[in-house]
């Protein structure tokens, strides 16, 4: 009677029923992750052949749309300085339910700059984003350190870390997959 009794156990397990019906608490607590699609130095994309950058992104946001796919573009403001026309990128963006982001004024290293420094990059990086997101009432809430670089110490990164929550923003990080033929970049809220 023993040996039938484990002989099924083994089989059930094997069959993979205890995973269905006996630990269903274990599958209610796994995590759920979001791969989020970012763009990056938004909106300042150099002309292709004679495409200009707003007919590159208005192709982006058509891909975009028609797949159902929602998007964060990262805003550097000094182009927007640099370029006031290119203002019409980012509305487009918003037009179409796409998400803004800060990336900074000037895309600038962490690691090269005082805590105190960067934040007034990333207070200054938000002036489009802002004006633009409260007619459209879509929060601009998330932000991208340029280079991915947080900080090289510690304090630093801690300092930073909680300016940017205190100012309600998300954090997008970044993992890097490297394939033998090509890498691939996901980026997780």
């Amino acid at each position: 009677m023993y040996r039938i009794r484990r002989f099924l156990f083994v089989l059930l397990l094997l069959l993979g029923w205890p995973s269905a019906s006996l630990f269903p608490a274990q599958q209610a607590e796994r995590e759920i992750k979001t791969v989020a699609l970012t763009f990056e130095k938004l909106p300042a994309m150099r002309p292709l052949g004679f495409w200009t950058p707003r007919e590159i992104s208005n192709q982006i946001l058509r891909v975009l749309t028609a797949e159902g796919i929602q998007a964060i573009g990262f805003v550097v403001q000094e182009k927007i300085d640099d370029d006031p026309g290119s203002l019409v990128v980012l509305d487009d963006w918003l037009k179409k339910g796409q998400l803004l982001g800060n990336n900074t004024y000037a895309y600038v290293d962490l690691n090269e700059l005082s805590a105190r420094d960067f934040l007034e990059h990333a207070a200054d990086g938000q002036e489009s984003i802002r004006k633009l997101s409260r007619p459209s009432r879509i929060p601009y809430r998330y932000f991208r350190f340029p280079m991915l670089h947080e900080g090289n110490t510690k304090s630093k990164k801690k300092d930073v870390f909680k300016a940017l929550d205190r100012n309600g923003y998300q954090i997008l990080s970044l993992i890097h997959i490297s394939e033998p033929t090509r890498p691939l970049y996901i980026s997780y809220a």
